[in-house]
């Protein structure tokens, strides 16, 4: 993957797949001459936001881009003016409250840990009890395990004190 924990590690790769998604959805040749609006994880550093700006604006031709974090584009996209956001990805998870189309900056977090690490925990899990994933597909089969029967509970502890005898 070129993207780890929410940041790009391997900027060829990126820049392959932006290649590809604006050949695909613009239809045109470069330059582009279209402003661009791209998501990015909190916290990310100056410097790789400078090498996407680079990549678009030498590379690509943008005539402008815009750059927020997802949980923003998230609320804005379902048409909430005040929400709080959890976005849990394949490597991160971030969360922020918005009040009235303004993010409050305090309530910003981001995790490197997300949808792959739970599909790690849960393939130890069945380790412990004798399963084994060493092979991609196999290791596919317990990620799809996992998005088709493991949930979060609204009620932990009510649920786990039900369990109680």
């Amino acid at each position: 993957y070129p993207i780890e924990n929410g940041l790009v590690i391997y900027w060829n790769d990126i820049e392959a797949y932006w290649d590809y998604t604006l050949g695909m959805v613009v239809d045109e040749d470069l330059p582009l001459n279209r402003p661009v609006l791209l998501s990015e994880s909190p916290f990310t550093p100056k410097k790789y936001r400078e090498e996407t700006l680079q990549i678009m604006f030498e590379k690509f031709g943008v005539s402008g881009l815009f750059t927020t974090i997802s949980p923003i584009l998230s609320a804005f996209g379902s048409g909430k003016h005040t929400a709080s956001i959890l976005e849990v990805g394949e490597g991160v998870t971030t969360g922020i409250s918005i009040f009235e189309m303004t993010p409050l900056p305090n309530t910003l977090f981001k995790v490197n840990m997300g949808g792959r690490d739970v599909t790690e925990y849960l393939m130890q899990q069945l380790l412990k009890k004798g399963h084994t994933f060493t092979t991609i597909a196999e290791k596919e089969i317990c990620k799809l395990l996992k998005e088709r029967h493991c949930r979060v509970s609204e009620m932990l502890l009510s649920e786990k004190i039900a369990k109680c005898p």
